[in-house]
């Protein structure tokens, strides 16, 4: 029998309801205060981006929206690039910096609001353009979380999939200078298992009371946030100034303790991730390169790098003008490029598709009218690196240009201009030698001298003597050089007098002696014109090498020089290496 409800019980019912939902409201309300005030304590104790970030996204899953992303905004560029993402999800399609489209992201920030809910279905407030990259978006998505063929497994349930898809939450906060964060918050994840395991999806809020508490709760944190972006960008900023002015003044104390230019090289290229960082443990910096011009090819070597394989440090030649080193390097003037993709720099190549994304700051290395070579720093980065950023380089570019400046007038041979005093050759061995032993590596001593050269002197003067020594040294240097990859290090050394010295690390004793048999007979085809009489110079080598013939630099020297005796001894123009069993080389006496 069904029971009947007077007027006054039903009005009574409805009057305890009423009372009940309002209970329920004040303390869900209540909940989220509870809730506002952990999340204002975490954000108080926030110092860094990334903390502030990690703190915005857990305060959205305590209000009950799960599936954030969080991306920061380039106003001045349209540029998306993803902070933070759930886990779940895995890698965003906004990980790398990329120019947000037509849609519904582009839509919110066209539109200047703080908060937008999206019904990706009803496209509210959308322009024709907007409204097809949405579809385009809803598609992409229904393929990402149920197959390209979602449309036929399930085919009966599209509507279902549609439905739990269609909502995104949008939040900005106006951060620092032209950067916004911006979070986009669903159930996506979450409502594709759902769906797939036939539990209906989650709408975002569930319902209109808890929307409008959710909302007004993040519309009162807004100011809190933004402040702590802006805050710990200020301290971001601070602390990179405070780094590179240490890094700049450290560069200028190296000269008091450095004379040899690679290991100027090694501690700028070392100190470069830590002066353009991405977040508080990753660097912009990806790879880096020291080049310089090389007089006798005409062109630009990598003498030094980090992250770039040695090959590609051997085989890369490039020509003053020729992309953007030897453009920066002929122009003297730095280059930054944002987007290698779109660059014409990078995009003239044969073969553009092979353009890796990314951004590229390139330097010259000058010092007053003279330029060295170019400083050049990559990132995988998109808009990874802004004017101020180059200025940075361009500072510590100068300063590496006035030290090599300078150790090149207190170390190089001021009679040939491109071989060591013996004086700062003799550091550079050692410091090879250290390497060797370290590694287990092999390291050759060789020691040339021109034959006859008294009688050179005697008869064609002191500067033509002069002229001989600069012409082999010449030759020595372009050998050398353009054998770099048959050794790991090397140093060439005017040692006294005719004697010139070559130091490699990594060659054994046969190769050894086969490169200076080719160097001498390189030396052999040089002709020299004196008072119109052309004449040749032959010249002869001794060569001992680590550690078959010595535990030290001292005693390969020693036995190199024994080797160049028994050279001259035997004829001249010839190589002779360092044999211990041979009894005319242990009765040499040397001076």
């Amino acid at each position: 029998m069904e029971k009947i409800y007077s007027r006054e019980t039903l009005a009574t019912y409805r009057m305890l309801l009423s009372a009940q939902m309002q209970r329920l409201r004040f303390g869900l309300k209540d909940a989220y205060r509870r809730e506002e005030s952990q999340i204002r304590d975490q954000l108080s104790q926030a110092r860094t981006t990334d903390e502030i970030t990690h703190a915005s996204r857990m305060a959205l899953e305590h209000l009950g929206i799960g599936g954030v992303n969080v991306y920061r905004f380039n106003r001045d560029s349209n540029y998306f690039k993803s902070m933070e993402r759930e886990a779940l999800q895995g890698t965003s399609r906004y990980d790398t910096a990329r120019l947000i489209a037509p849609g519904e992201k582009s839509h919110f920030i066209a539109s200047g609001l703080e908060i937008l809910v999206v019904d990706r279905l009803k496209f509210d407030g959308f322009s024709d353009t907007d409204r097809t990259q949405a579809e385009i978006d809803l598609e992409s998505d229904l393929i990402k979380y149920f197959g390209d063929d979602y449309a036929k497994v399930f085919a009966d349930r599209t509507a279902v999939l549609q439905e739990a898809l269609r909502y995104n939450l949008y939040i900005r906060y106006p951060g620092y200078d032209k950067y916004d964060m911006v979070i986009m918050a669903n159930h996506h994840v979450k409502n594709a298992q759902r769906v797939k395991a036939g539990i209906p999806p989650l709408p975002i809020f569930q319902s209109e009371y808890q929307a409008a508490v959710v909302l007004e709760t993040l519309k009162s944190l807004q100011p809190s946030i933004t402040s702590e972006l802006i805050k710990a960008e200020l301290m971001r900023i601070d602390r990179l100034q405070l780094l590179r002015a240490g890094t700049a003044h450290d560069l200028h104390m190296a000269l008091d303790q450095i004379r040899d230019h690679r290991e100027l090289f090694e501690m700028l290229l070392t100190n470069l991730p830590a002066q353009f960082m991405r977040n508080e443990k990753n660097s912009y910096v990806h790879r880096s390169s020291i080049m310089l011009f090389d007089d006798d090819e005409g062109a630009l070597r990598i003498v030094a790098a980090r992250n770039l394989n040695d090959s590609l440090m051997r085989s890369t030649v490039i020509k003053p003008g020729e992309g953007i080193a030897g453009e920066v390097f002929r122009t003297g003037k730095p280059i930054l490029e944002t987007d290698t993709k779109s660059s014409e720099l990078f995009v003239d190549r044969d073969d553009s598709s092979k353009v890796a994304k990314g951004s590229f700051m390139s330097v010259p290395i000058k010092f007053e009218d003279h330029t060295f070579g170019v400083l050049n720093v990559r990132s995988n980065h998109p808009h990874a690196f802004k004017p101020a950023d180059l200025q940075h380089l361009e500072t510590l570019a100068s300063i590496l240009a006035s030290k090599m400046r300078l150790t090149s007038l207190m170390t190089m041979d001021g009679l040939t201009k491109v071989l060591y005093q013996r004086r700062w050759g003799v550091e550079r061995l050692n410091s090879m030698f250290e390497e060797a032993k370290k590694h287990n590596h092999a390291m050759t001593f060789i020691i040339f001298d021109a034959d006859h050269f008294k009688r050179i002197n005697d008869t064609y003067s002191h500067g033509a003597g002069d002229s001989v020594l600069i012409g082999i040294a010449s030759a020595i240097h372009r050998f050398i050089l353009a054998h770099k990859d048959m050794y790991r290090d090397h140093v060439e050394i005017r040692w006294g007098g005719e004697e010139l010295v070559i130091g490699l690390l990594g060659v054994s004793r046969k190769k050894a002696e086969e490169l200076a048999n080719q160097l001498r007979e390189e030396i052999k085809q040089q002709k020299f014109t004196f008072f119109g009489e052309e004449i040749t110079v032959t010249a002869s080598a001794g060569i001992a090498v680590y550690p078959i013939h010595g535990p030290n630099v001292e005693s390969l020297a020693n036995n190199a020089d024994k080797a160049l005796y028994s050279a001259k001894h035997k004829s001249r123009d010839r190589v002779i290496v360092y044999d211990p069993n041979d009894p005319e080389m242990k009765e040499i006496a040397l001076p």
